[in-house]
This record gives C-alpha cells, sequence and structure tokens, in this order.
C-alpha cells in the first residue's frame, strides 16, 4: 500500500490518517525509503507541531527495513547527537561514510554534530570534506567560518568570511557578520581593506559604504567617515544607516550639538528608535544638559523597556549631579537588562552601593561580575576597594590574589596587591608584587600612591622604583 499520492511525492490527509492509525496501533507496514523519508520531511518540518516521537518512530522503522539508508543512518546520528551520546552518535557518522565515502550530506551533517559536541578541529575537517564534495560551497564556507567563530579563532573566521565576501558581496548577511566581528575586535585597517575591495567590485552596495565609513571613524579619520556615509546616501537618500553614520560620526568626534541635530533629523524622516533617543540622551548629558539627556533616555525606555543603555544613562545624569540614592532605581534596572553584556553597569551600580554603605549588595553583584567577566581588572579592584572601605585589607588582598590567577600579568592588580601587603606589613611579599608591576609598566607607578600616599615616602619602596628608572 503507497502512502503518497501517484502525482505528489507528499502525504496525503487520507493517507496520514492511515499512517497515524498504524502509528497509534503499533502496526506493521513496509514502505520504500523514499516513503519513509516523505514522512520523516513531513513531521519534521511541515506538520503545525513537530512531534519529535513520532519522528524518532519513523527514523527508527525506515532504517529497520532500509539498514543500508544514508539519509536514515545521518539522521539516527542525529538523535543520538540530541541525547549528547557521542559514541553512538560517532558510530553512525562512520557508518554513514563507510556506506557512502563521498556523500556531501555525511560530511556536512558530521561536521555539524562534531560542533555541537564543540570538537572543532573535527567540525572543521568535516567542513572541508563537504567543501570538496558538495554543490552549496557558499554555504558550507558560511557555516565553517561560523564554526571558527565558535571556537574562538577570529583570524581563521575572518579569512573565510572575507572568501565569502569575494563569493558573493552583494549578501548583505555576510557583510553584517565581517562587519561584526571587525569592528568587536577593532580591526579597522583590515576593514577598509575588505569593505574596499566589496566596494570596488559593488560601487552601489550601501552597506558596504556604510561600513567602510565605520572603519574610518574607528581609525579617527572622521572626515572620511563622513564621506564615506554620505556616499551611502547619494546612493539612496532614504538610506537609514548613512543618515545614523553621519550622525554617529559627529557623536564620535565630540561634536554634541551636530549629532543632536542629525538625530532629530533622524526622528523626524525615520520611525522612532530606542537606540536614537539612547543616542540623543548620551549627546545631552555630555553637554551638562541633564533634564533634556533623561527625557530622551525615558522615551528611549518607552519604546523598548529593556534598553539597559538609556536606564544606565538616566542613573549616571543622577550620579553626575551627585543624587546617588534617586539613582539606585535606574542603575539597577541597567544592570537587570545588560548585566551580561557590559560590565560598566554593574560596576556602577555596585560603586553606588558602596557609596550608601549597602555593602551586602555591592558584594553580591561583585561575586555576579567577576562570574561573567573574570578577567576585567577594573572589576577586581572596585571589589577588593569594597574591603578596603570597610578595612578589612586581608579580604581585599585576597580577592586581588584571586583576580591575579585570571590575570597575572595586570601591573594595575600588582601594583594595588604591593599596597595592600605593605598595609598588611608583608613587605617581603610587597616588594614580589611591586616588582612584577615595574617590570610590566613602570610608568604607571603612581596607582601605587593612589591607595596610600603615604608609601611615597617609603624610603625602601622609593629606591626599589627608582632601580626600575630608565
Amino acid at each position: 500500500m503507497s502512502f503518497f499520492e501517484d502525482d505528489h511525492n507528499e502525504p496525503s490527509h487520507l493517507k496520514l490518517a492511515e499512517f497515524e492509525s498504524y502509528y497509534k496501533d503499533d502496526q506493521y507496514v513496509f514502505l520504500s525509503a523514499d516513503q519513509w523519508e516523505a514522512l520523516y520531511q513531513y513531521f519534521m518540518y511541515e506538520a503545525g507541531e513537530n512531534d519529535f516521537q513520532k519522528v524518532k518512530f519513523i527514523i527508527y522503522e525506515a532504517l529497520s527495513q532500509h539498514q543500508y539508508s544514508v539519509f536514515f543512518t545521518l539522521r539516527m546520528a542525529e538523535i543520538h547527537c540530541r541525547s549528547n551520546n557521542l559514541d553512538q552518535t560517532v558510530s553512525y557518522l562512520e557508518l554513514a561514510k563507510t556506506l557512502s565515502p563521498t556523500d556531501f550530506d555525511v560530511y556536512e551533517t558530521s561536521a555539524q554534530v562534531y560542533e555541537h559536541f564543540k570538537m572543532y578541529d573535527k567540525a572543521i575537517k568535516n567542513f572541508r570534506a563537504a567543501f570538496h564534495h558538495g554543490a552549496n560551497r557558499f554555504d558550507i564556507l558560511f557555516q565553517m567560518a561560523l564554526c571558527y567563530l565558535n571556537a574562538n579563532k577570529k583570524g581563521d573566521a575572518l579569512i573565510v568570511f572575507k572568501k565569502l565576501s569575494i563569493l558573493q558581496p552583494q549578501n548583505e548577511f555576510v557583510l553584517d557578520h565581517l562587519a561584526m566581528l571587525i569592528f568587536d575586535n577593532e580591526w579597522y585597517t583590515e576593514g577598509l581593506k575588505i569593505f574596499g575591495q566589496v566596494i570596488d567590485s559593488k560601487p552601489y552596495s550601501e552597506t558596504a559604504w556604510h561600513y567602510y565609513g565605520n572603519a574610518f571613524a574607528g581609525l579617527e579619520q572622521y572626515d572620511n567617515a563622513l564621506w564615506a556615509q554620505e556616499m551611502v546616501i547619494a546612493i539612496n537618500d532614504h538610506n537609514y544607516l548613512g543618515h545614523f553614520g553621519i550622525a554617529n560620526t559627529y557623536q564620535e568626534q565630540e561634536m554634541y550639538p551636530e549629532a543632536i541635530q542629525k538625530y532629530e533629523e533622524l526622528i523626524t524622516n525615520f520611525d522612532e528608535d530606542s537606540l536614537i533617543y539612547t543616542n540623543l540622551g548620551y549627546c545631552a548629558e555630555k553637554l551638562n544638559f541633564f533634564e533634556k539627556a533623561r527625557a530622551y533616555y525615558r522615551k528611549a525606555i518607552s519604546i523598548d523597556l529593556q534598553t539597559p543603555s538609556a536606564w544606565y544613562g538616566i542613573g549616571m545624569s543622577l550620579m553626575a549631579e551627585n543624587k546617588f540614592k534617586e539613582s539606585t532605581y535606574f542603575l539597577i534596572n541597567a544592570y537587570k537588562y545588560g548585566k551580561n553584556e557590559d560590565s560598566h553597569y554593574g560596576l556602577s551600580l555596585a560603586q553606588v552601593h558602596v557609596r550608601n554603605q549597602a555593602y551586602v549588595q555591592a558584594e553580591e553583584i561583585f561575586e555576579t561580575l567577576i562570574r561573567i567577566f573574570p578577567e576585567e581588572h577594573a572589576i577586581w579592584i572596585e571589589y577588593s576597594a569594597l574591603y578596603s572601605e570597610q578595612e578589612n585589607f586581608e579580604m581585599a588582598a585576597d580577592t586581588l590574589e584571586t583576580a591575579s590567577f585570571y590575570l597575572p600579568d595586570s601591573h594595575q592588580i600588582n601594583y594595588r596587591l604591593a599596597a595592600l601587603n605593605l598595609k598588611l606589613e608583608r613587605i617581603n611579599k610587597a616588594s614580589v608584587y611591586l616588582e612584577k608591576a615595574l617590570n610590566s609598566n613602570y610608568k604607571d607607578h603612581n596607582l601605587l600612591y593612589l591607595f596610600d600616599p603615604s608609601i611615597e615616602k617609603d624610603k625602601m619602596i622609593q629606591s626599589l622604583i627608582n632601580q626600575y628608572k630608565k
């Protein structure tokens, strides 16, 4: 009996009902591999709800009837992958390779599975094999680039994304990923080169011109940055990114009145956006127009409640007016919505708690921050300062001892550890940390005196510092 229409390789409603009956009653029915595959595709991707138990049943039944089916061998590997059963997953992947050693799907699925298990070297090896055997090489390269990113091999990811931009310079999805990688790592010179090459190939690419301008801005070549953003508008006057790029370039140059004017034009000519209002608030705050800044920030929050930078802006503007208690509520919300994306939200809130002598709340925030951002020295130093504020210098030193495991070469932490150990009269230990700090960065040795100005009068310490003077 066939479960499919004669003229379509898809299940019909009537025959699907028959299959449902067989499934419900656990009856045996023999189908061809193609029929099982069509059922799999339907229940996996087309049915109203993904019924995974039904999908599993189809895979097991299909493979029991067609044990040499590469398609269902790979699907079985995926089932075990979903259960995080590495040994069984690899077993089915190897079987699939034995059954069809040149099948593109075998290597692509293997790569995806190994990436799931964070076995990135094996994933890349299989992506390369899929590229060698496959037809859709662009898609494989894109997956490979993302795999490199997941493996934190950003340089390799950049090489692959660069190839993708050459293959499809018009592909904005690729350009967006390239831009994110370049700007997150401040590779502005490389960005100029890559986006310049895209423009040479596609001179009317608005997206490429916009990112070209951002790369100039990153190098503080603001005239060129403005020129590139104006090119975006010359190509398409209704391009939001071009107008935003000009406003943002003014902001980066600290030309705040010009930035405000351009952002206001954006609000008039385009849809309202929480980011525009947040940037308007920032510019007004920098001009010390605190009430106006807070009005902009509140507008951003009214558009998107979960805009941590707007909550943060209100809090910081209140702090600038020494309204520390009033700022707490807004900094709490900034931390609530953005604690994983920017350490400043939590750090500023913790500092306000310290200022308000809410030490327990401050300690809780610092514990969260060091878990999320263990390699940011400023957090550790402020955490240590929390204990110094309470004259618990033992805990202050212990906190920075823990920090030195994550940041052994941080001269900021080593100078502070030297000062703390002097306070605790651990002279030998203080000397060790001071020498490490001086070796690393002599010119910042004044950090030692910020903690305790009396250290500047310590002849032994001054003698040690002078040994490193060049």
